[in-house]
């Protein structure tokens, strides 16, 4: 699978650190119970070394396609190459889940082999809607840094305005109190609109991260029902 390690390394430094694991658990191998041995090939009277060797793979971590798990369960002969783990065709039986490319979730290849290493075998790109790269933008802090300037160059300006026209305050004591009163005023108008701007920035990244993990799940949710 494509895996692109600008994209995901930029992901790992901008959602929680749980993000790429849950990609792999939602685009992980098909899983299947563990057969006991009365589960083993009904109707085959033979196949104890074959059990054996299939409890052996499984300590090792490795998973069963779906391929061999219908001849382990459905009482037919089994080809000596599902256990042959130099064979050709191993991979068609086993997989190892550790040796497994990381999904990348903004490459609708690497997305498709995703859905069908997770059992939609059937999978194809008019089913689902890839990540785009404005997906990764909202949460870069670096994508607001232009309408972050011009918002404070407005407040800064708006600020400047109000400590001139209060300086035009009258004089004496009264005049004086006034003058502060407005320029303290002014500048806690400013501080509090700085904050303000930093909080709707948070509001969107924390919106865009909400999206991605929403659009995770409807991927989760697609595998669900069809396998």
């Amino acid at each position: 699978m494509a895996y692109t390690p600008g994209i995901n390394s930029l992901l790992e430094r901008l959602l929680p650190k749980g993000w790429q694991s849950q990609v792999a658990s939602t685009f992980g191998p098909k899983r299947f119970n563990k057969l006991s041995q009365s589960e083993w090939t009904p109707g085959k009277t033979t196949g104890t070394d074959e059990y054996t060797d299939y409890l052996n793979f499984l300590e090792q971590g490795l998973m069963p396609t779906q391929k061999a798990y219908d001849y382990f369960t459905v009482g037919e002969d089994i080809p000596d190459e599902v256990f042959d783990e130099q064979g050709a065709n191993f991979s068609d039986y086993w997989v190892d889940p550790s040796q497994m490319d990381p999904v990348n979730v903004f490459d609708p290849n690497s997305l498709m082999a995703g859905f069908q290493r997770a059992g939609l075998h059937d999978a194809n790109k008019n089913m689902f809607t890839p990540f785009q790269a404005g997906d990764l933008r909202a949460l870069d802090p670096s994508s607001y840094t232009a309408q972050m300037e011009k918002d404070r160059s407005n407040l800064s300006t708006s600020l400047q305005n109000k400590l001139a026209a209060s300086a035009g305050l009258g004089g004496g004591f009264a005049g004086y109190g006034g003058r502060t009163e407005a320029q303290d005023l002014a500048t806690q108008q400013f501080q509090s609109g700085a904050e303000g701007l930093y909080a709707d920035i948070n509001k969107q990244r924390a919106g865009a991260v909400g999206s991605l993990y929403s659009k995770l799940e409807d991927y989760d949710k697609l595998i669900s029902q069809a396998t």
